[in-house]
């Protein structure tokens, strides 16, 4: 993209980003129904960082 190497799926520590830019050191998370009914263990998780 743009000439950006995006990486699917990839592991940052215990971890695991849907899509991953070195370059830009951006990574990019896409909430779907794997994350429905787990809105408070994602909260948890988002605070702890």
């Amino acid at each position: 993209m743009k000439g950006y190497d995006f990486h699917r799926q990839k592991p940052i520590g215990e971890y695991i980003v849907d899509f991953f830019c070195n370059e830009l050191n951006l990574a990019i998370e896409i909430d779907g129904e794997s994350h429905y009914g787990n809105e408070e263990d994602d909260k948890i998780r988002q605070n702890r960082n």
